[in-house]
């Protein structure tokens, strides 16, 4: 069984659904035996009755992983964490080693979209120079491997809001789509905009997508048109699992192409 990432607007609705999980999963004979809050007093009533070794009940608000993320419950915010092998100064770097330090990056919602497009561009190349599995990268790209995990270990002290809707008894939401592509990759984004009823606003990165561009020679025009097809398929697929009322939906893009009028 894999973990429940979840929550409420309210301590109250919190208690309840906490409840109805644990009834729903007793029903069927499974013992919840992992609970990590935000809030202390939702740690409370829960008791490890079966004296379960692998019962786990996080006290102290230590960030902890989840779904392949890292939450820190004190700041309700996602965190990234990278491995701690580092092939900088290996001498005998191969496609292996690169594709296998690449494969660690878990970024299922694509919110540190530019690292992993960057990566994405240069598990390419890997592939056009068509090198063995476990022959020396050229010099050029091993020093662009290099560079780019000098900088990887950066995305640790990126936090993300794990709560979308950034204001409290919001008026109306909004959601922003943009799309871009350059000749090497072409992506698209989500945000959500909340506005509270003193005009205060948010925006919130929900999820975002990328892909490289083909080998075979494209127009930008072309990938900008890509882009704005990425962005659609997004949108389809990640609004209605949000449920939530959207008042306007707003499509961006720079090229007019995409955008005549």
């Amino acid at each position: 069984m894999d973990d429940l990432l979840t929550g409420a607007n309210t301590i109250a609705d919190a208690v309840n659904l906490r409840e109805e999980v644990i009834n729903t999963m007793n029903s069927a004979g499974f013992v919840l035996r992992k609970w990590i809050f935000n809030e202390h007093a939702l740690l409370t009533n829960i008791s490890n009755n079966n004296d379960d070794p692998m019962f786990i009940l996080n006290i102290d608000g230590t960030a902890v992983k989840t779904l392949g993320l890292y939450w820190d419950p004190r700041t309700d915010a996602y965190q990234y964490k990278i491995s701690n092998r580092n092939y900088t100064n290996d001498l005998a770097m191969s496609k292996r080693k690169v594709l296998s330090t690449i494969a660690t990056i878990y970024d299922p919602l694509g919110l540190i979209g530019p690292v992993i497009v960057t990566a994405k561009i240069l598990m390419q190349k890997l592939w056009q120079h068509k090198l063995e599995w476990d022959a020396v990268l050229p010099a050029q790209l091993k020093e662009e491997w290099g560079n780019y995990l000098e900088e990887l270990t950066d995305i640790e002290n990126i936090k993300i809001p794990r709560r979308i809707i950034g204001v409290e008894n919001n008026n109306e939401i909004e959601m922003h789509g943009f799309a871009d592509a350059s000749i090497c990759a072409y992506g698209a984004c989500i945000y959500l905009k909340a506005t509270d009823e003193y005009g205060n606003c948010t925006a919130r990165l929900v999820a975002a997508k990328s892909r490289v561009a083909p080998l075979k020679v494209v127009s930008l025009a072309r990938l900008e048109l890509c882009a704005a097809v990425l962005l659609i398929q997004l949108v389809e697929k990640v609004i209605p699992i949000l449920n939530i009322k959207i008042k306007n939906k707003y499509y961006w893009t720079d090229s007019a192409i995409v955008n005549p009028g």
